[in-house]
């Protein structure tokens, strides 16, 4: 079996219908920004191809925002009764 990522060829063996890989972290790190699809192929012992598959992923280098919407006392330590106020202090994590 053949899995093609960012145009570079890895080979694995299926074995009893099932397969892993293990890609290098580098080739990993070095995806580009956007959809990149992932493509396999593979074919029998007899060497009859399967119809190639793919599968797109996005990959997002950017790191997501966070805001703070109550900001904690102007100490920045939450004290015993800022943590009991539950409602006092929101956390939102955005995700693009």
């Amino acid at each position: 079996m053949t899995v093609t990522i960012d145009g570079k060829e890895y080979t694995t063996t299926v074995t009893d219908n099932a397969w892993s890989l293990e890609v290098p972290a580098s080739a990993v790190e070095a995806l580009a920004e956007g959809t990149q699809t992932i493509k396999a192929d593979v074919s029998d012992e007899a060497g009859n191809p399967a119809p190639q598959a793919s599968h797109d992923i996005e990959v997002d280098t950017e790191a997501p925002s966070i805001f703070i919407t109550t900001p904690i006392a102007g100490d920045d330590i939450i004290n015993a009764a800022e943590s009991d106020d539950p409602t006092d202090h929101q956390w939102y994590h955005h995700q693009r």
